[in-house]
């Protein structure tokens, strides 16, 4: 039976079953194209076509090669998306040439940096009078009687960095612990961790916790054109994380809000952004 799609040009997709899902719920066939051997997504219905490609970083110019071979084998230019902020960082740090091959839309490259370095992040938020929760990069202090100078208990920990993550020392170290973090309660839990987490990284970050359940935590997506124009947007509301307070969302659903629709959309414009993205905003 032929499909009925009127799509004929798939996407590829550097992403995990949910994004792949979705793009085949559209009607689009999907070529996906990621650097484990296996991976749940390649018994999707959704997916076409499987590639395993090499690793973005420890093999950066076979990578780039082989996402490049991929579109070059197609009739007409795709549109790449990205899942994490590994692909994400490959994807910016080589658009020059990826975009001759490829549909996709960034904020430039020195402002997409800052949002993948939470430390620089902390300063452009600063700079642009956000409303973030009060933070600092550990390497600036050297012990917890200076940070329980700038911050309140509890504070969220966690790395600045997410690239490689899944073989990163954080991993190992949080073991059982939330994956994104962790919660330091007071500061003799902080005494009792500071030695093992100097010992890993001092590029981490310290945030005074912002208090609520899983379910006061609103997100914003939206995607901005090439004009600086909103060409679509829409909120979703977290019920469930995994692991809670402190994970990655496992229930959510999609709302109205106009106070979330309007300071997303004013945190957009100032940032400058440009293509996908999403904030979170947390009551």
């Amino acid at each position: 039976m032929q499909s009925s799609s009127k799509y004929t040009t798939p996407a590829v997709a550097l992403c995990g079953l949910n994004v792949v899902r979705s793009i085949g719920l559209a009607g689009i066939p999907v070529i996906v194209a990621r650097y484990e051997d296996f991976n749940e997504v390649k018994f999707s219905k959704y997916t076409k076509e499987y590639h395993t490609i090499p690793h973005p970083f420890r093999e950066e110019e076979a990578c780039l090669d082989k996402i490049i071979s991929i579109a070059a084998a197609l009739p007409e230019k795709p549109v790449l998306y990205y899942g994490d902020d590994v692909k994400l960082s490959f994807v910016s740090k080589h658009r020059e040439r990826l975009s001759e091959y490829y549909h996709f839309l960034l904020p430039e490259e020195a402002l997409l940096e800052s949002f993948l370095n939470k430390g620089q992040f902390i300063d452009l938020a600063n700079e642009l009078d956000l409303a973030i929760p009060k933070s600092i990069v550990a390497g600036s202090l050297h012990s917890p009687d200076e940070i329980r100078k700038f911050l309140k208990f509890p504070i969220f920990v966690k790395p600045n960095l997410k690239k490689d993550w899944r073989d990163s020392p954080w991993r190992k170290f949080l073991k059982e612990r939330p994956h994104k973090g962790f919660l330091v309660k007071d500061f003799q839990e902080l005494t009792n961790v500071w030695e093992a987490l100097v010992g890993i990284s001092s590029d981490f970050i310290l945030q005074e916790y912002i208090f609520g359940g899983d379910d006061e935590i609103y997100s914003y997506h939206s995607y901005v054109g090439r004009d600086r124009k909103l060409l679509g947007a829409f909120i979703g509301k977290k019920i469930r994380t995994y692991p809670r307070l402190s994970g990655a969302s496992t229930y959510l659903e999609l709302v109205h809000n106009d106070e979330v629709a309007e300071i997303g959309m004013e945190t957009v414009t100032r940032l400058g952004l440009q293509g996908i993205s999403k904030l979170d905003f947390k009551r």
